[in-house]
This record gives C-alpha cells, structure tokens and sequence, in this order.
C-alpha cells in the first residue's frame, strides 16, 4: 500500500511537471535541453548550440523515411511509446534504465530532459512522449526530430548535417547519402572505427534494404548504394579519412556486381509514388510484409 501510495504520488507530480507542447504546434525550436547540457559539459554557453529549423519531412521525403527505417519502423503505428521496454525499466527498478526509445520518445528526451538514465527520467520521458503524440501529427514529430538531434561533430539538425558531410541542403540527398545519416544517430560523436563502424554499416544495409522492401527505392537505386556503401566501408577499414571515404572515387556510377546482396532480389509490388511515401508511413506495411515473408 505504501509503496503504491508512493508511485501514485510520483505519478501525479509527472503529469503536473510535465511541459505544454502546444507551442510545437506553431514553431519549430532552436534550442533543446540536450544541447545546453552538451554545452555545459564542454563549459561553453548554454546557447551556443542551436539548430536551423526548417520543414523537411515534405520537402526531403526519402531523408524522413530513412531516419524511420533506421530509428523506429513502426513509427507510424505506435502512440510514442515502447511499452515493453518502458515496463521493463519500471518492473527492473534499476539506477541505470538503458534499451531503445521510439522517435517521439527520443524527442522528449531531447527537448526537455538530460542524458541520465533513471527510472524517474524514463518516467518523465514517457509522460512528455504522451503529450507530444497527443498535440502533435507525426508528420510534425518527424519533423521537429529531424531539426533537433545531434547528427555529429558542431551538427545539429538536418541542415547542419547535410552541410558538413556532403555540402548539400537536405532535399539534395541521395539515397546513399539518406541512409548514411540515418546510421550515424544513435552515436554521433563517436569515430567511425571499430565496432561502431561495424554497427554504422549494418544500420546502413538495413535501412537501403527497408527502403527497397518498402518500394520507396527501386532496385537500381539500391543497387548503386549499397555498392557505394561498401566502397566507402572498406575505404575506412582501411584508414582512409572520412570526408574521403565520403567521395567515394572508386564507386561504380552504374550498377553493381551485386555480390554479398540480400537473398531478396525483386519485390511483388511497384515502387510507391515519391506522394504516396508518407502517406503510408514509409511503407510501413510493405515493409512488414517483408519481414513475415523472410521469417
């Protein structure tokens, strides 16, 4: 009873703690709660930081989805939560709550809470996750992701990103170049060596093949990045620098030899018109179709 008595107080303390999302609906935010305390840790000003907002789910369309197949497939069908995982980080009690988070739970975390991993913040995470779902479409969540999260090295935000790996404006990316960003989320700072560039490569083959599967790519296009994506890996085993690695000059412009490629060669359906991508969730359906399929 007491221990009860004691969750349901934490509980209503959340939900009266937790932030008004409302203005998410009008404007897209500059400065998150992640980037002050990046820039605390390094002693810098808190407001040194800040991204440049702007619309790029409807004008970078394959970017958007990439970042789905990469972070979270089933973005389009869930309420903003994992609840496995939320109820195994309540049931565990643990100090240290660690495990994958939805995008919109990634967002709350972003936007308004810090990098600890407590039982209370997940809490709190879930609460603000809610309320996101809630005020916001998805197509808005997706959006204001994309603008906020560190991409990498003084990156963040999609326009930043795209500036200081290729030199582009987001719409400008190809599927290569889609699904290399999309890998490099979950550790942006980190160096792509060793086993984080091992996990960087398999996120890559998955999403190009997602995309496919989904009929957002067609089979040349998947073709051509994956070739691309494994000259560029072999390029960093083998010491070359990243921004070279990136130029990648020994890719084939035309097709591939198509060796070490997925079992699946040809999908049933046509290719999803460029309009009809976020309309169906990034294929969220093909894509399950899929994967039962392969099982």
């Amino acid at each position: 009873m007491a221990a009860a008595g004691v969750l349901a107080v934490i509980l209503l303390v959340l939900l009266w703690t937790t932030p008004d999302v409302s203005p998410l609906e009008r404007h897209l935010p500059e400065y998150t709660s992640f980037m002050r305390a990046r820039a605390n840790v390094l002693g810098l000003p808190e407001d040194v930081y800040h991204s440049e907002p702007m619309e790029v789910v409807t004008t970078a369309p394959l970017l958007a989805c990439a970042v789905v197949k990469s972070e979270d497939v089933s973005f389009f069908l869930h309420d903003g939560l994992d609840w496995e995982q939320l109820m195994n980080a309540i049931a565990s009690m643990r100090r240290q709550v660690m495990g994958a988070s939805t995008i919109t739970q990634q967002l709350a975390r972003n936007l308004y809470l810090t990098p600890e991993q407590t039982v209370v913040r997940k809490l709190r995470e879930a609460f603000i996750a809610r309320a996101l779902e809630r005020r916001l479409s998805k197509h808005r969540i997706l959006d204001i992701y994309l603008n906020v999260i560190e991409w990498g090295p003084e990156s963040w935000g999609i326009v930043a990103a795209a500036r200081y790996y290729f030199r582009k404006a987001p719409a400008e990316l190809d599927v290569f170049e889609a699904s290399f960003l999309s890998a490099l989320i979950p550790a942006p700072r980190q160096p792509l060596q060793g086993t984080n560039l091992a996990r960087a490569e398999r996120v890559q083959r998955r999403v190009l093949h997602q995309l496919y599967a989904s009929g957002i790519i067609e089979e040349g296009d998947w073709h051509r990045a994956m070739a691309r994506a494994r000259a560029m890996f072999a390029s960093l085993r083998q010491g070359l620098p990243l921004e070279e690695a990136l130029s990648c000059p020994q890719c084939p412009l035309e097709g591939s030899d198509r060796a070490d490629m997925p079992l699946v060669v040809r999908m049933e359906e046509a290719p999803l018109p460029r309009e009809a991508w976020l309309e169906t969730g990034c294929g969220v359906e093909r894509n399950l179709r899929e994967v039962r399929r392969r099982l």
